[in-house]
């Protein structure tokens, strides 16, 4: 490929927002870009050592189990956490991080708890709902199985983020932000015009 070509390509990319620095053929990466790319090589290197693990060593497979797969999970983590813990101080990088860490906590709780109700009928190992036994002629509720797979998550994690959106929508046309701490997440009553939510 010719210089102008690949010049061409460059300043392509870089219109597109995929690059930062001001050389538009530079490799650095932004921040959004770059946590993707680490993203996706962590859960490459870990897929490549779960399926030799369970080709070639498969009772250390068995025993390692889910957990394998889970170190893809914690990446998402750990490459949040360094993103903000590289342009901050270490007091606010350990609350970050503290935070980061209870939040991802009570999100899968919730996803967790929800699939495991409308799955179950349970809730945290209790019975919750009755199940029906149709060899006793009992009537009860009939669990969704597909809600304990894998797709379930998607399933649940789509309907909590529905959620989410609903009462973030129903907040701004209230004229309030809760995200924005500026005007006390009431942007309409602000007074601060170099505000976030008045910024726009």
């Amino acid at each position: 490929m010719s210089y102008t070509g690949y010049h061409h390509i460059c300043n392509q990319w870089y219109r597109n927002g995929t690059y930062y620095n001001s050389d538009p053929c530079s490799i650095q990466l932004n921040d959004l870009s770059s946590e993707k790319l680490y993203s996706v090589v962590v859960a490459s290197f870990v897929t490549v050592v779960q399926l030799l693990l369970q080709g070639f060593i498969p009772s250390l497979y068995d025993s390692l189990g889910i957990y394998i797969p889970l170190i893809v999970v914690n990446c998402i983590i750990l490459g949040r956490a360094e993103a903000y813990a590289s342009k901050n101080k270490p007091i606010a990088s350990l609350f970050d991080g503290i935070g980061m860490g209870l939040g991802f906590t009570l999100s899968i709780t919730c996803i967790g708890a929800v699939r495991e109700l409308i799955g179950a009928g349970s809730l945290f190992g209790h019975q919750i709902l009755p199940l029906a036994d149709a060899a006793a002629g009992k009537a009860g509720y009939e669990p969704i199985t597909i809600f304990i797979l894998a797709p379930g998550a998607f399933f649940v994690l789509a309907a909590l983020s529905a959620l989410q959106n609903k009462f973030k929508i129903g907040a701004a046309k209230r004229g309030i932000d809760p995200s924005n701490p500026d005007c006390g997440g009431s942007c309409a009553a602000c007074g601060n015009t170099m505000c976030k939510g008045k910024r726009g």
